[in-house]
């Protein structure tokens, strides 16, 4: 009960939609990310394009930081962190569709899904402690060091 009507006042006070982001958030995300891709494709390498997204991401991040940081520990950080994670997991899974068939068919010992999971879940964790800290470190710099996790893993699942 109480935490409906601090849904309910959250939803109020930014513009939260019970069936997306916040309104029409979602759409402008996705839309915003997919152009962050396809600006990438032309120049990343294979296993660098599952992950083209990032930069763009955490300047959103950025740019809303107060917001993020307020929702960082609140119940409701579980439903925008649940939308933003399935936001990317469409992406990475249709950037990377060929490759990804490459690795259904490579008989990798890594499923897809849970490597697409893995790739989201490190892109979290780095976003939080980022934001929950405070840091100073820029949006360029944020990514460089997600980037260091999660590209050896990415060049040994898709090569």
């Amino acid at each position: 009960m109480v935490w409906e009507g601090y849904r309910s006042r959250l939803c109020k006070c930014n513009n939260f939609n019970e069936n997306g982001l916040f309104g029409r958030a979602p759409q402008e995300l996705r839309g915003i990310l997919s152009s962050a891709l396809e600006q990438q494709r032309k120049s990343a390498k294979r296993h660098e394009s599952v992950i083209a997204f990032s930069r763009a991401m955490f300047e959103h991040a950025h740019g809303y930081r107060n917001v993020y940081f307020a929702l960082l520990n609140t119940r409701a950080w579980e439903i925008v962190r649940q939308s933003l994670q399935e936001i990317l997991e469409e992406l990475i899974q249709r950037e990377c569709k060929a490759e990804i068939t490459k690795l259904k068919t490579a008989k990798s010992e890594v499923p897809v899904d849970l490597f697409i999971h893995y790739l989201t879940s490190v892109f979290f964790a780095v976003l939080t402690w980022w934001m929950a800290r405070r840091s100073r470190l820029t949006p360029s710099q944020i990514d460089e060091v997600f980037r260091s996790l999660v590209l050896p893993t990415a060049h040994a699942v898709l090569g």
